[in-house]
């Protein structure tokens, strides 16, 4: 078994699935207008058109996600939150005083036929803002994840895998603009928690994101292993709600020093959105 599972990897499957496409409207925020996602096509190269729709409470909770012949259901408690899929796989967060304290998706994760337990652990500062993620793979530390915020925005993750010393940083740049009814493919806390609807996460980013930036490195080694680099780009309609997403990345390995592109590929989302 790899114990050093890029879980960045894994939140990226996690996203293609049905779990990984949720949201919900909180018509407290301050920066909510008012909308829901209905429904997304999510386009992913060399696989085709996704399409999801929604379902929500009268609360405005996510109740139902549903795609093709998928669908996942959502159940909430006072300290509990699950999502089951048409299989019964289930993933769950548990919180305290309402926000997440831990997640896990049990066997939910397959990668070249081997099953994984993934289990995160979160921490937060005095302010509100998620600060740092331990991340277990069938119950053994894979990586600790060191969260920073500036100006009210997520501006750097520090990724160290437990097995190598390993590391992942990303630093992330935002427009003025403010973030409207934030979607996971254009949160920047997406890849660094299970993201269950809601904000049990602490704080949001308050800006809308436009690039990220992650330089791999080994601790043995000064030069930079490979770099990948997001670009964000959006349309909006009226009420400021991103009705188009598109994350254009760039993978870049060093060769004897120097950063040649390896890959490249286009992820879309079209978003609509119904409003009171």
């Amino acid at each position: 078994m790899n114990n050093k599972i890029k879980l960045a990897m894994v939140a990226f499957v996690a996203i293609i699935s049905i779990a990984g496409c949720q949201k919900e409207i909180n018509y407290n925020d301050p920066n909510g207008n008012n909308c829901k996602l209905s429904n997304l096509v999510l386009s992913l190269p060399g696989l085709g058109d996704f399409g999801l729709s929604f379902t929500y409470d009268a609360s405005g909770k996510l109740i139902k996600a549903v795609s093709n012949d998928d669908t996942m259901n959502y159940a909430y408690s006072t300290n509990k939150i699950t999502a089951t899929d048409q299989d019964g796989k289930v993933r769950e967060i548990s919180l305290s005083n309402g926000r997440a304290v831990s997640s896990s998706a049990p066997d939910y994760i397959q990668i070249n036929g081997m099953s994984y337990d993934i289990k995160r652990n979160y921490t937060f500062n005095a302010e509100g803002y998620l600060a740092t993620v331990k991340n277990y793979v069938n119950s053994e530390l894979n990586s600790t994840d060191v969260i920073t915020y500036t100006n009210g925005n997520l501006t750097k993750s520090e990724v160290t895998f437990a097995l190598g010393g390993d590391k992942e940083t990303t630093v992330y740049e935002y427009s003025n603009a403010l973030a409207v009814n934030t979607y996971e493919m254009a949160d920047p806390m997406s890849t660094h928690v299970d993201y269950f609807p809601g904000k049990y996460y602490g704080i949001q980013s308050k800006n809308v994101l436009i690039k990220s930036t992650t330089t791999y490195s080994n601790p043995t080694n000064s030069s930079i292993s490979s770099v990948m680099v997001t670009d964000h780009k959006y349309q909006f309609d009226a009420k400021g709600n991103a009705i188009s997403i598109s994350l254009d990345t760039k993978t870049y390995d060093d060769q004897s020093g120097k950063l040649v592109l390896i890959d490249e590929y286009l992820i879309t989302n079209k978003l609509t959105y119904d409003c009171k």
